[in-house]
């Protein structure tokens, strides 16, 4: 006659399982929210290598944003016949970002929001991009103030501020009536 598991081993196994369960299951979870963070760093990447070239070569670029891919545009010169003409093109030098786990929930050009899909931002000039990214378990945007070089990712709230709105208690006057 064929041996059959004892109540005993059953629960047993059971309570492995449960256990490896219970110390994977979290881990696995938040690999999502990692890769969004990392998906994230590379658009800031991409964000400061722009800004960098847009202060050293003094030369247009904006972003283009859709809900999977942001990449930078330069503006060209282009000659057909006896005409010339300003276009943009995908700057070669700077690689598109392709988002996996992350989607592009809005573009917002010194603090007031980029209508339309594909967003466009120029760069330079005094205008600060963020970016704000859904796929993440709290608020994700990457930031590029006016005149930096260096695009950082926020996670909460948005770094930049539309205009008009003061933080008292930022700039220490959080005793002041205003």
């Amino acid at each position: 006659m064929g041996r059959a598991f004892t109540l005993v081993e059953l629960l047993v196994t059971l309570v492995i399982v449960g256990l490896i369960l219970g110390l994977t299951v979290p881990r696995v979870a938040t690999l999502t929210g990692r890769g969004v963070v990392a998906e994230a760093d590379a658009v800031a990447g991409l964000l400061s290598n722009a800004a960098g070239r847009a202060a050293i070569a003094s030369q247009p670029l904006r972003v283009r944003a859709d809900a999977k891919t942001v990449e930078v545009e330069r503006r060209v010169l282009e000659s057909t016949g006896r005409s010339e003409y300003w276009v943009w093109r995908r700057d070669p030098f700077i690689p598109a970002v392709r988002l996996n786990r992350a989607t592009v929930s809005g573009v917002y050009a010194n603090g007031q929001p980029v209508r339309g899909a594909p967003w466009v931002a120029e760069l330079g000039s005094g205008t600060g991009v963020e970016l704000s990214f859904a796929g993440a378990d709290d608020v994700l945007s990457v930031s590029l103030m006016a005149g930096a070089l260096r695009a950082v990712v926020v996670q909460g709230e948005r770094l930049i501020e539309p205009p008009g709105r003061v933080d008292l208690d930022a700039s220490g006057m959080e005793s002041s009536p205003w």
